[in-house]
């Protein structure tokens, strides 16, 4: 299966590309920083370099991909999905997973209002030991794969600081 990969953070991005290429999903990545093309292709993911922002981009990258995912979403990058749900549309993308911090109603909104079915997730960091503020990489790509996997049409919103959040997922207690 295909998914594509809306400008990840350079730490998130890897643990899921890892992730995904090593159960032989294709992934597919839009990035508009030059010097992580090369980076997110040593991974194993095709890239398309360029921006989010031109939905006819996200619709060349998007052939053939069923799931499009957005990560670290804010309400500052409304634009942004924007144009990525605008540019899916005419795809075979029928899921949008977004990963947005403590805050995104605007866009957790241009989900609810449009076709595509959704799984919403709000992570909130945990605090470590030093008390810096941080997500634990590794569980993130989980509940992104484990998002993509869900059967039927969800149109879900996920609080990960609720445990039910995490068994709707399929990702135990």
């Amino acid at each position: 299966m295909s998914i594509l990969v809306l400008h990840p953070s350079l730490e998130m991005g890897a643990a899921l590309i890892e992730r995904l290429t090593a159960q032989g999903d294709e992934v597919r990545v839009i990035e508009r920083d030059p010097q992580l093309v090369d980076h997110w292709r040593a991974l194993g993911a095709f890239v398309a370099h360029g921006s989010a922002d031109d939905p006819d981009l996200v619709e060349r990258a998007a052939h053939s991909c069923r799931t499009m995912v957005l990560l670290d979403v804010e309400d500052g990058l409304t634009s942004t999905v924007e144009s990525a749900i605008a540019g899916a549309r005419s795809t075979t993308i029928d899921r949008v997973v977004m990963i947005a911090g403590a805050a995104a109603p605007r866009c957790l909104g241009l989900l609810r209002a449009g076709s595509l079915d959704y799984v919403f997730v709000r992570a909130a960091p945990q605090r470590s030991l030093f008390g810096r503020r941080s997500l634990d990489l590794g569980f993130m790509a989980e509940v992104v794969d484990a998002a993509d996997d869900l059967a039927g049409d969800p149109r879900l919103e996920l609080d990960l600081s609720d445990p039910a959040a995490r068994r709707a997922l399929g990702l135990g207690p």
